[in-house]
C-alpha cells in the first residue's frame, strides 16, 4: 500500500499528464484529418461525411475525448460521436425566420442565446475546399 505522501506527490503531476495525453490524442486525430469543432474536445472528419440529400443533411463521424484524474489514476474515455450538418446556410436560415414573421430580436435570441448554458448555433463554412 502506498504512503499518503507519495500518492499526493504523484497527484501534483496529474495536470501535466492530462495535458500531455490531450496533446497526443489531438495530434493523432489531426493527422487523420479530424477537425476540432467547438471548445470541447470533439473531433469530426468532414472528408468522411455521409450525405442525406432528401433531408438536406450531412453526417460527420467523429470522436469525443474525456480525460479525468481519479483516486485510482488517470482515465481516458474516447467515445464515438456524430455531427449532423444542415446544408442550408446561415443567410437562408435568417431569411426563412423573417419570412415566418419573427422580429430581429427574436431571431437574435434563437441564434445567439444570452444564457451560456443554452445551445448555441455553430456555423461551419466551406472555403477553398476546407471546412471552417
Amino acid at each position: 500500500m502506498e504512503e499518503p505522501i507519495a500518492a499526493e506527490k504523484k497527484k501534483e503531476y496529474y495536470p501535466r499528464i492530462i495535458n500531455f495525453i490531450y496533446t497526443i490524442t489531438k495530434k493523432t486525430l489531426y493527422e487523420k484529418d479530424y477537425k476540432q469543432i467547438g471548445r470541447l474536445p470533439r473531433f469530426f472528419n468532414p472528408k468522411e461525411r455521409k450525405e442525406f440529400p432528401n433531408l438536406n443533411l450531412f453526417m460527420w463521424p467523429g470522436y469525443d475525448i474525456n480525460i479525468k484524474a481519479l483516486n485510482d489514476g488517470i482515465f481516458l474515455n474516447l467515445d464515438t460521436a456524430t455531427k449532423f450538418v444542415n446544408m442550408d446556410n446561415a443567410y437562408q436560415r435568417i431569411r426563412d425566420l423573417k419570412r415566418e414573421k419573427y422580429s430581429n430580436e427574436e431571431i437574435t435570441g434563437m441564434l445567439c442565446p444570452k444564457d451560456p448554458n443554452q445551445k448555441r448555433l455553430v456555423v461551419i463554412t466551406l472555403y477553398n475546399s476546407r471546412s471552417y
